[in-house]
């Protein structure tokens, strides 16, 4: 009977894929709230530039504290927004080291366990269709999700960090094309995987039920200090310096 690890490849980056997926939900649910936290963490942060301009011995303590009761308030830390990433990598790095150990020695399921012209899976592929694939399946997700997590930034540095994303994905073919198809079919897989969650993460009922902040109101919040009901702002423990100057004279 045919060996059809390049099945198996699939499968096994799949299951792999799903079991880190609640630690990605879990990081997309910090990174949204230190979204929606990050107006009243800039107003914290004007204020203790202020109050440390102006010599106030205690800022620094007083800074400290409010940022983690903002950080509690918002059920957000900074460090949590790496959990994907911690918990990814070391898959990354065994399935990337064993597709490459199973190629160079030559096992029989990998010569003979491909499909369609990647039969060999321990071959570069000779049509650099699999690197191609990999590339532009990477640089789609980047188009339709790379600053979902980074509403509130910089502009420019949205711009500069997108573009970065996409002249990786571009040099990534001519520098992985001697690569083993084997190692191409898991990222073409793993790259799939990753464009359907982006996709599935922008959908309001998906956002609903993994507890997500919407993403029009992320935008709407990161465009300013977030109101209350009343019309009042929420952070209140600083002056603008204009307003504070104007009562003194």
């Amino acid at each position: 009977m045919k060996l059809r690890r390049w099945l198996t490849i699939i499968y096994t980056t799949i299951g792999a894929r799903l079991l880190t997926l609640p630690l990605v939900v879990k990081q997309q649910r910090n990174t949204a709230n230190m979204t929606m936290a990050r107006p009243e963490m800039m107003a914290l942060k004007d204020w203790y530039t202020e109050e440390t301009a102006r010599g106030n011995p205690k800022a620094t303590t007083e800074y400290q504290q409010r940022l983690a009761n903002l950080w509690q308030k918002y059920d957000c830390n900074p460090f949590k927004s790496m959990l994907g990433i911690l918990a990814q990598a070391p898959l990354f790095i065994g399935f990337f080291s064993a597709l490459r150990a199973l190629s160079a020695a030559k096992v029989p399921s990998m010569t003979e366990g491909g499909v369609a012209w990647f039969t060999d899976l321990t071959l570069a592929d000779p049509y650099y269709a699999l690197p191609i694939m990999s590339s532009a399946v990477f640089l789609l997700t980047v188009e339709l999700g790379a600053a979902d997590g980074m509403q509130g930034q910089d502009e420019a540095m949205l711009r500069r960090m997108k573009n970065i994303f996409r002249a990786i994905g571009v040099a990534m073919v001519p520098l992985t094309a001697s690569f083993p198809q084997g190692v191409f079919l898991y990222w073409v897989t793993s790259n799939i995987f990753s464009l359907g969650q982006s996709v599935l993460f922008k959908l309001p009922a998906v956002r609903k039920t993994l507890k997500l902040p919407d993403l029009a109101k992320m935008r709407a919040t990161a465009t300013g200090l977030p109101i209350t009901e009343a019309g009042k702002p929420l952070v209140t423990f600083a002056q603008p310096p204009k307003q504070r100057k104007a009562k003194t004279t």
